[in-house]
């Protein structure tokens, strides 16, 4: 089959435009955050930069396989492949370990700081085991455990870390708590929706986007703030 020009796969799929939209806000916030740890070897901005380029990546992969899917017409995307939900393993780590580098300038002792990464680099560990025997054995074992263990243990692990977010002493703390509570609820939001219904689990993305973008906000704003206080 004659593949499809790229206005006919946005008019079929429109929220690809908003999610090459994301994408070019990743690619920037990817690039400066890439030059500021060049510049300061401050990990949070190292962090980020690899929160953003694995959304980037997911994203890359999610518009190929509805392009693809776009052509030969069968179901946009299929979500149980391992791929997919080892991305959103992955990010939302990067991302949980940004928060406590971002926030440790001000008031994360260390051992706090460790704990949370040792938590986080064994949920790695084990997706790995989990992402193999999938592919392996042609099994779901990422997926489910993404949802009945990663998603309530990124959960509570966020709630610690909020904790101790809110007892920092400096305006940088609202920009990251917002930032991270509206990526938290809208990806929330938007797997529960996409588990709700099959129906539902492409237009569920629009949630997601809408985290991301929300996010990047507060996080530059607050990136800002943290620069300044650097200076002073």
């Amino acid at each position: 089959m004659m593949p499809i020009d790229l206005k006919t796969f946005f008019e079929l799929n429109p929220l690809a435009i908003f999610s090459v939209f994301i994408m070019g806000v990743l690619i920037i916030i990817l690039l400066q955050n890439i030059f500021l740890y060049s510049s300061y070897k401050d990990k949070a901005y190292l962090w980020y930069s690899i929160y953003a380029l694995i959304i980037l990546l997911d994203q890359i992969i999610i518009n190929y396989s509805i392009y693809y899917s776009s052509i030969h017409n069968e179901n946009l995307v299929n979500f149980s492949l391992p791929i997919h939900p080892a991305l959103e393993w992955l990010y939302n780590s990067a991302y949980l370990i940004f928060v406590t580098e971002f926030g440790g300038l001000f008031l994360f002792k260390t051992k706090t700081a460790e704990r949370i990464k040792s938590i986080v680099k064994y949920l790695a560990f084990l997706l790995l085991f989990l992402f193999v025997y999938d592919v392996v054995f042609n099994t779901y074992l990422v997926r489910i455990s993404f949802l009945v263990l990663f998603v309530p243990v990124l959960i509570a692990l966020s709630i610690y870390t909020y904790f101790f977010l809110f007892k920092m002493k400096t305006a940088v703390k609202y920009y990251i708590i917002l930032g991270s509570l509206a990526f938290s609820i809208f990806s929330i939001l938007a797997l529960v929706i996409s588990i709700a219904s099959n129906k539902n689990v492409y237009y569920s993305w629009s949630y997601f986007y809408a985290g991301v973008f929300i996010e990047n906000i507060f996080f530059s704003i607050g990136l800002v703030i943290k620069q300044r206080l650097i200076f002073k």
